[in-house]
Order: structure tokens, then C-alpha cells, then sequence
């Protein structure tokens, strides 16, 4: 790729933002909804790897960490169900974490192909009527949902990117706290 190909693609990216950031604006409370469904299905994975490890130590009867304490306060076999009724409902919580995250991307996906649909579809409106006149009503129509189909895709690419970034580093984490050694 030529140097004058990657600026034009941070001129089309900065005027793709350009455009979709006033769109985002009214809609903060989806954005924040997105983000922070995203962090706790991170935390929330980090935190299953974590509770395995316990659940592990309960099943061979090592006492140390959180197993240590649960054994002293519930015995043995209850600090076993202790760990696996948490488990189940860290693995519950973060699949409904996800669940809204998708339905949140696809709100938000939502509110921004309708806002630059309109946007086109105003623009159109505003083109010459000779413009107009050489292309078929189809062929216009045609080229806008393309280009809403192409930025469908793009929306919820970038939303898959970021949620599944927040995942891997947070399964780095994990990693390092069950065993710092591995680093």
C-alpha cells in the first residue's frame, strides 16, 4: 500500500467519524450501556477463570485462598457447593452481559445506519434533476442500501473488535494471576 493510499483511508475514516460521532451524541446512555457491558463480560470472564481454579482447589481438598476461608465457615463439601453455585452464576451473569452487549451493538447500529440513511437519502434530494434524470430510481436505491449494507458491517466489526479485545485482556490477566510465571 502507497503512502498516499493510507492518508486518503484516514481521510475516509476521519470523515466516516465526522459523520457518525453526532449520531453517537444523542444517544450517550447506549455508548456507556456498550462500554460497560463489554468491561463486565471481561471482568466477569477473568473472574470464571479465577472461581475455576477454586472450584478445582475445593474438589482436591486444598485449602488456600478463598477455598481456605470457605472450608473454615462452611466445611469441606459446603465450600465444594459455595464454589460451584458461584460458577454457575458468574457463567449466568456474563452470558447475560454479552446478550445485552449484543443487543445494545445492534441498537446502536441501528440509530447510526438510520441517521446516515437520511443524511443520504437528503442528499439525493438535493442533487440536479438532470443528475437524477440519468440514473434509474433503482440503480440510486441500489447504491444506498449497499452502502448502509457496508456500514452495518463495519459498526458491528468495530464492536466485535473492542469487546473481544476487552476479552483477550482480560484473559491475559487471568492468565498472569493463576500463574505469574508464564510472563
Amino acid at each position: 500500500m502507497r503512502v498516499k493510499e493510507v492518508v486518503k483511508d484516514r481521510g475516509v475514516a476521519r470523515t466516516a467519524w465526522r459523520h457518525m460521532a453526532p449520531l453517537l451524541k444523542t444517544e450517550t446512555l447506549l455508548a456507556a450501556r456498550l462500554l460497560l457491558t463489554a468491561i463486565g463480560n471481561a471482568l466477569g470472564t477473568m473472574g470464571i477463570m479465577l472461581m475455576i481454579r477454586e472450584f478445582l482447589s475445593a474438589t482436591l481438598n486444598e485449602d488456600r485462598g478463598l477455598n481456605a476461608w470457605l472450608s473454615a465457615q462452611l466445611g469441606q463439601e459446603g465450600a465444594l457447593f459455595a464454589s460451584a453455585g458461584a460458577l454457575l452464576g458468574a457463567y449466568f451473569l456474563v452470558n447475560a452481559l454479552f446478550f445485552d452487549n449484543q443487543v445494545t451493538a445492534e441498537r446502536i447500529r441501528k440509530v447510526i445506519e438510520l441517521g446516515i440513511l437520511s443524511k443520504l437519502v437528503r442528499h439525493i434530494i438535493d442533487l440536479s434533476v438532470p443528475y437524477v434524470s440519468q440514473h434509474s430510481q433503482g440503480d440510486l436505491m441500489e447504491a444506498i442500501r449497499t452502502d448502509i449494507r457496508g456500514l452495518r458491517e463495519v459498526i458491528l466489526g468495530c464492536v466485535g473488535i473492542f469487546v473481544q479485545g476487552m476479552l483477550c485482556i482480560s484473559l491475559g490477566v487471568a492468565a498472569f494471576l493463576l500463574s505469574p510465571y508464564l510472563f
